[in-house]
Order: structure tokens, then C-alpha cells, then sequence
């Protein structure tokens, strides 16, 4: 139970309250009501319960079993608390122990216990003891206490006096009725008459069953045969009574096997209390952990939706892509003029492009289906092609780049092409946020067990308020309108991504604004040995390709599918287009192509369908087999490699790419 003691007397000062407001002034410097052993290994939790019980009950705690079987056999007390799990002897020991000595027979045991469930309530109440779950509220101790002292007080003061338990029966603030063996009422006190909304004579004579909620009615009648026969000395049960109005309350009941002075049954002694208020408690606090789950599920349901829309926008926006890269290679093959029209394409177009590796990059991180090609690698050949990547926007705004990084001596273990990436982005964004003409400056060093890379630049600085969100997705600084375009604010939020997949760090400073920027990652450093080679450690996936000389393009966009086919046809093959699969296979019987590039989602039969019936015609068993896809995540290369595909191009693709495997493809045999 994880209450501090402040928290815990503050508790126990409102339990207190509620009962002199409820007329129990004479409480206060009185004798204590009873005496209660406590025995629980947590030194934490038995302050906890002195507190809440003190100075109504005297508590005598104890950290193990054993000492609180020694302690109940000294002198029995009116109530033991035990933990199950106690040690030396756990509850379940303690609680037969105290069963097989006479002196100790009676004496109620209350199981403390982590394990919920109705299963572990019935486990305890059946090895005759109650039940309380931890973590329980003051208000659940200290009522429970109350009920096993009050019964265990009366039922001894019953034995030896009958005349001042008749009065304390009359006058109890709590509900008490009187029923025979059977379980038929032959008294109560007014407060249960108040309960019930009977009169005495109305309910004597009344089974105790007649009195309970029909779907409660099979527990009590078992704990019932248990008491009277001997089994357990009494029990606590929570149950719903029904009021002579035709209402249901909730009442937590507990009832005692009374029995004179040697040793005979007289009848029972039940115990009852209202606890409407608690069990509406309990059902709001169930209903709170309800909506906790379904808002968590939902939330999780809201990512995944994320992370799938992300992934399915790039590959919409690499279908028209398609079309203007393959227009763009065709007005450069014709000599076009218009070459300012055909900068500006080809910037937006590398600026889009940018954008949907962005958010591809920003979805396979989320998912984790980041992989990294690890090999030793210097920081000096990283950061010379991240400035490579960055180079055209720090020239547009004519910034002057100072690198301060050796060609050897700061290895690190990781993927070249993605730590390039990180570089680029830091270098990207100090030229985006530095007014032109501005300064960079790209330091490598060696920090004891770490490769530093420190990119610092003069520009705009950052707020207070930024830097501790500055790798939030979606975050980026203020963006004056004439800097052009700012972005999706995802490159910071993959430099993090990245270091860290890395096993590294990265942090970002500033003096304020307008005091320039410095961002600087952190990597573990290899030793200082000469690193192999990447490229020569990572041979090409797709099998070596030659030329051809015919070639069929199949993609349901028409433009797409025309165009790389004129493309095709312009670097000297032989090339025709279909826009469906059903329409390339008529074409492919007549035509006998050596090479086919499909688009993976074609309309009729997919990409991969298409390829193993292409291969089946007459004659091109010996198809060569290329996808030209939007999709490119590792799921969908392992599925076209599966099939026999030799490459996998993603869109928008180059044509200097598509002729460099054609002309590595062997020349036909007719």
C-alpha cells in the first residue's frame, strides 16, 4: 500500500470526525474499543495501520507470523490483521495455528492481500477468515476493524453478560438483528430496522435469505451452513439487501456465532452497515479505469492510423511524381528550351521528393522498421556527403561553410548513408535559420569515449521556450515569410530518431535570439583502426542486369507508363507501354520482351500476379523482371525478391538508374 503517514492521519483524522459527528463524543480519552495484533513485514504499512486505528483501538504490530502467534497465545486479542505473504509464518499458518488453540479459537483473523479478484476473497473467507485487498482506504480498515471488534466485544460480553450486551445492542450506531440457527430473525436494533424499512415484528420470523438480493442469496446461505457448522467462527460478506419499499441497498454484513459459557450454540449475531456510498465509489473508480483503457486504446488506434496514412501518402505522392520526373528526362533528351521552367520543376520536385523521404523516414521510425547497414565508418567521409546534400541551399543563400574535421581517426560504428543524413539535416537547418550571408561551422573531435560532431551556425538563435521541443515531431522555430519554405518541422525529430537508434545523444544550445545556434551529437567511438570499406562490405542486393533490346512498361497510370516507355525507346530499346495486366499479357505474346517493368499495384492482377503469368507465356521463361513501385519498405523488397523480381526501383525513378540495368542486361538470343 503506497500511502505516506501524513496522508494516512489525515485519513484517520476524517474517520474520527465522522464518528463524534456521528455521537461518539465519549470516545475521545476513553479506553481503547478493543485490541488488534498486526502482523506485516512492511514497516511502512504497520505505522500506517497504528495510525488509522489509534487511539480507538490499541495495536500491538509485529513483522512475522511467528511472533504473532506467540503474541495472540500470550494474550488473545480482539482482532488479528495479517498479511498472507507474512514471514517465518505466513497468514493462511497463523490462521490454522490460531484455530487448533483453544484460547485463540475464536478470535477473528482479517487476510491482508495484493491479489484481487473474487476468487482470492473466497479462498480466504472459506480458510475462515476475512478478506481485505491492499491497497485499502482508511475508510475500509477502519470499518472493517470496526465490525470484527464489535463482534468479537459483544459476542464476549454476550457470554458473560447479557444484560450489557442487550444494551449496547439496543443503543449501537451500527445495524444488529438476532436470528436463530436457521437463520430466521429474532431481533433487531433500530438501526437495522432503518436499513431494512421493516418494523421488528414484520421482520422476526423472516429468513435471513428472504432479506437478500436473489443473485446473493447462494453466498450467504453457504457461509450460513459453514458458521452454524462450525467451520469458521463468523464471516463478512458484502451483499445487497432489499428494503420493504422494493429497494436494494448495499451492506457489508457480518455475522458471528454466539455461544454461552460452555462452548453451545445460542444463536447468531449479524452486524450490519450501509455502504451505498462506498460501493458508488468503487463503480466510479471502475468506470474512471474504463474510460483510461478505451482513452488509451483509442490513442494507440489514432497512432497506428498516423503512422499507416503516413506511409500511404508518400506512396500517393510518388505515383505523380512518376510522370514529371520521366517528362522532365525527355525535355533534357529533346534539348527543350525553357530552361527556367525546367529549374523550378526540378527543385519542387527534389523539394517534394524531400518531403515524402521525410515522412516515410518520420513513419518507419515510429513503427521501428528502421534498419541500420552497420560498418566502421569516419566521421570525416559522413560529414563530406552530408555537405554534398546540403550544398545547393547553402550556396542559394551564399553562406560561407567552415569545416573543422579530420579525414581519420573518429571512427564510428553505424550507417553511413543515415549519419550523412543527420549531418545534412543539421547543416539544412542552420542554412534555413541564417540570414544570407551567414556563417557554419562543422567541428569534429574526439571526446574521450565519444566522436563529437558540433554544426554551429550565427543564425536567428532560439527561445527558452523552444529548445526543450525543438525534436518534437511537427516542431520548428519562428520562419520569417521571406525565407521560402520551412518544411514539415520532421528534421530534427529524425536526427534524434537516428542518433539514438545509433546508441548516441544530441542536444541543441543557444544564447537566445539572435545569438546563432549549435546543435551537437554524440556517438560511440571505435577504435582508432583503419575502417574497411562500406561499399566493399555491402554488395547490390538485385542481381547483375544487361542490355536488352525489348522492354515492356506496365503501370495503370497512363502518363507514367507512356512516358517511361518514350524513355525508354529514346536510349535505344525497343519499348511498349500496357495499363493493365490482361492488356500486357496480349502484348507480351506478340511482342516477346526480354526485360518488364511493372508497377506493383495494377488494377485486375497486382504487379507480382502479372510477373509469374508473363513468365508462363511461350518463350519467357527467361523473363526479366523489374518493379517500378511507390511501395518501398523492406516488407514489400523481400515480396517482389520472393517472386523473382531482380530489382526493386521505387518512384519517382531516374532514368540514368532504369538504363544502367538495362545495359547490364545480356543481349537476347534470337
Amino acid at each position: 500500500m503506497e500511502r505516506s503517514t501524513s496522508r494516512g492521519h489525515a485519513a484517520l483524522n476524517t474517520v474520527l470526525d465522522e464518528a463524534l459527528a456521528a455521537g461518539d463524543e465519549e470516545l475521545r480519552g476513553a479506553d481503547p474499543l478493543g485490541r488488534v495484533l498486526l502482523a506485516d513485514d512492511c514497516a511502512d504499512l504497520r505505522e500506517h495501520v497504528c495510525g488509522l486505528l489509534a487511539p480507538r483501538y490499541a495495536v500491538e504490530a509485529v513483522s512475522d507470523g511467528v511472533a504473532a502467534l506467540a503474541a495472540a497465545r500470550s494474550q488473545p486479542p480482539d482482532l488479528v490483521l495479517s498479511d498472507v505473504r507474512t514471514p517465518l509464518l505466513d497468514g493462511f499458518g497463523l490462521l490454522r495455528a490460531l484455530r487448533d488453540d483453544p484460547r485463540t479459537r475464536l478470535v477473528p483473523v482479517v487476510l491482508l492481500s495484493a491479489r484481487a479478484g473474487e476468487e482470492a476473497r473466497i479462498e480466504g473467507l472459506e480458510a475462515g477468515a476475512d478478506y481485505l485487498l491492499k491497497p485499502f482506504t482508511a475508510r475500509e480498515l477502519v470499518a472493517r476493524v470496526r465490525t470484527h471488534v464489535e463482534l468479537a466485544r459483544l459476542r464476549r460480553h454476550a457470554v458473560e453478560e447479557q444484560g450489557r450486551f442487550k444494551a449496547a445492542f439496543t443503543h449501537a450506531m451500527v445495524g444488529m438483528g438476532m436470528c436463530d440457527l436457521e437463520g430466521r430473525f429474532i431481533g433487531a436494533n433500530p438501526a437495522l430496522l432503518a436499513i431494512t424499512g421493516y418494523t421488528e415484528a414484520e421482520l422476526c420470523g423472516c429468513h435471513m435469505e428472504d432479506l437478500t438480493h436473489p443473485d446473493d442469496r447462494s453466498r450467504t446461505r453457504e457461509l450460513l451452513h459453514k458458521i452454524v457448522g462450525g467451520q469458521i467462527p463468523s464471516f463478512v460478506i458484502e451483499k445487497r439487501y432489499l428494503r420493504r419499499d422494493g429497494r436494494s441497498v448495499w451492506v457489508e454484513a457480518g455475522v458471528s456465532l454466539v455461544r454461552d459459557e460452555k462452548g453451545r450454540a445460542l444463536h447468531l449475531l449479524g452486524i450490519v452497515d450501509q455502504i451505498d456510498a462506498r460501493k458508488e465509489a468503487e463503480a466510479e473508480r471502475r468506470d474512471a479505469l474504463e474510460r483510461e483503457r478505451a482513452a488509451r486504446a483509442e490513442a494507440e488506434a489514432a497512432n497506428r492510423a498516423k503512422d499507416e496514412f503516413l506511409a500511404m501518402l508518400g506512396h500517393e505522392l510518388r505515383n505523380p511524381l512518376a510522370p514529371i520526373q520521366t517528362a522532365l528526362e525527355l525535355m533534357r533528351m529533346h534539348g527543350a528550351g525553357e530552361e527556367r521552367e525546367r529549374a523550378v520543376i526540378e527543385r519542387q520536385l527534389a523539394y517534394v521528393v524531400r518531403l515524402v523521404d521525410d515522412l516515410l523516414d518520420v513513419s518507419r521510425i515510429t513503427r521501428g522498421k528502421i534498419r541500420l547497414k552497420r560498418a566502421r565508418v569516419e566521421l570525416g567521409k559522413v560529414v563530406q556527403k552530408a555537405i554534398e546534400m546540403a550544398s545547393p541551399l547553402i550556396e542559394q543563400r551564399r553562406h560561407s561553410l567552415r569545416v573543422v574535421v579530420r579525414r581519420r581517426g573518429l571512427l564510428v560504428e553505424g550507417d553511413e548513408d543515415r549519419l550523412a543524413q543527420v549531418a545534412a539535416n543539421l547543416l539544412t537547418n542552420a542554412a534555413k535559420y541564417t540570414d544570407t550571408g551567414g556563417a557554419i561551422v562543422v567541428e569534429g573531435t574526439r571526446e574521450g569515449g565519444e566522436v563529437v560532431l558540433r554544426v554551429r551556425d550565427n543564425g536567428i538563435g532560439l527561445g527558452p521556450e523552444l529548445v526543450p521541443r525543438l525534436f518534437d515531431l511537427f516542431q520548428q522555430g519562428p520562419l520569417p515569410p521571406e525565407r521560402g519554405q520551412g518544411g514539415l518541422g520532421l528534421g530534427l525529430a529524425i536526427v534524434r530518431s537516428l542518433v539514438e537508434l545509433h546508441g548516441g545523444r544530441v542536444d541543441a544550445r543557444s544564447d537566445g535570439p539572435g545569438q546563432g545556434s549549435e546543435f551537437t551529437v554524440r556517438l560511440p567511438a571505435c577504435p582508432a583502426e583503419r575502417a574497411r570499406d562500406a561499399r566493399e562490405e555491402g554488395a547490390a542486393d538485385e542481381s547483375a542486369l544487361g542490355s536488352t533490346h525489348r522492354v515492356l512498361v506496365v503501370d495503370d497510370n497512363t502518363d507514367a507508363a507512356e512516358l517511361l516507355a518514350e524513355v525508354v525507346s529514346e536510349a535505344g530499346y525497343v519499348a511498349r507501354a500496357a495499363f493493365d495486366g490482361p492488356s500486357a499479357l496480349a502484348l507480351a505474346e506478340s511482342m516477346k520482351p526480354d526485360v518488364a517493368l511493372l508497377d506493383l499495384g495494377l488494377p485486375v492482377m497486382d504487379g507480382v500476379e502479372l510477373g509469374r503469368r508473363l513468365r508462363q507465356l511461350p518463350g519467357l521463361s527467361g523473363l526479366r523482371l523489374i518493379a517500378v513501385t511507390g511501395y518501398g519498405q523492406d516488407s514489400d523488397r523481400a515480396r517482389t525478391r520472393a517472386a523473382g523480381f531482380e530489382a526493386h526501383l521505387r518512384k519517382p525513378i531516374e532514368l540514368a538508374t532504369v538504363t544502367a540495368l538495362l545495359e547490364r542486361v545480356p543481349p537476347p538470343e534470337r
